[in-house]
């Protein structure tokens, strides 16, 4: 199994070579960029595959934001984990996170071997997250299955992982960073009627271990929107904990498009 290459962009050497030293001391292949335009460059090369970047914001020709993103371009790193960091308040994280191209970012109060930290928890939950994408067609499948075969009135399934950056965004503040995921595998159950949706309740809950706790009932306590669903965290299919949301089709319409939308979508699927 090879290690992990890490990719560290930044025009100051001093940086530069104290980050690779930090990286390579924790395990990682380390390759270097002087700046924007010479990552982009090493994009381009197919002699290895980068697993992370680290890259200073503010760079000349090409920053740090504008390498984040030509990297998101590219289909094989679609999904790489990329922290960003600056030696000042260069980067609003409210406007750039809608690009997703950041999993976290640092200011001038951060350590260096705190960024290699972080690097290495987001490279854990890139492989946590793999992992879920390979398992999420057999677990729709599974899922279908046993709800048909338990009677539930069954409309459709659907499912959803999480970004890296939706995540990570969730957990940064938690101590226990990778041992609290519990959402990166998400799946909606939509039924026809209200009772069906406790009736899917129920049926899990005797196939499927969950704790009560973790129930959130919106469909007797809707929340001040109107917004209405059964919300569980469950162990699964293939032993794998994933957060599971039952509604109806009209429920799910309104949730997704609004209420003036549900006549629209009952037209695809009957409630």
């Amino acid at each position: 199994m090879r290690n992990k290459v890490i990719l560290i962009v930044d025009d100051n050497i001093f940086v530069r070579n104290l980050l690779s030293n930090i990286a390579s001391n924790a395990g990682f292949d380390v390759v270097t960029a002087t700046d924007g335009q010479d990552a982009l460059d090493i994009l381009q090369t197919e002699s290895y595959t980068v697993d992370i970047v680290i890259t200073d914001y503010n760079m000349p020709l090409v920053n740090g934001l504008a390498l984040a993103v030509n990297f998101k371009m590219v289909k094989k790193y679609k999904n790489i984990p990329i922290v960003l960091y600056t030696q000042g308040n260069l980067i609003d994280y409210k406007d750039n996170v809608q690009y997703d191209v950041f999993d976290y970012i640092f200011n001038n109060s951060t350590s260096f071997k705190e960024i290699i930290k972080k690097a290495e928890e987001l490279n854990e939950l890139r492989h946590s997250r793999e992992a879920a994408m390979k398992l999420y067609t057999d677990i729709i499948v599974e899922l279908k299955i046993t709800l048909l075969d338990l009677g539930v009135n069954l409309l459709t399934i659907t499912g959803r992982i999480k970004s890296i950056t939706s995540i990570y965004s969730k957990l940064n503040k938690s101590p226990n960073f990778l041992n609290n995921i519990n959402d990166i595998l998400g799946f909606r159950i939509i039924v026809r009627t209200v009772k069906n949706c406790y009736e899917a309740l129920e049926l899990l809950h005797k196939k499927y271990f969950y704790s009560d706790k973790r129930i959130k009932d919106y469909i007797k306590h809707p929340k001040n929107n109107g917004y209405q669903s059964i919300h569980i965290v469950i162990i699964g299919p293939f032993k794998k904990k994933m957060e599971i949301q039952i509604r109806t089709s009209k429920m799910h319409s309104i949730a997704e498009y609004g209420s003036a939308s549900h006549s629209v979508y009952k037209a695809v699927i009957p409630s």
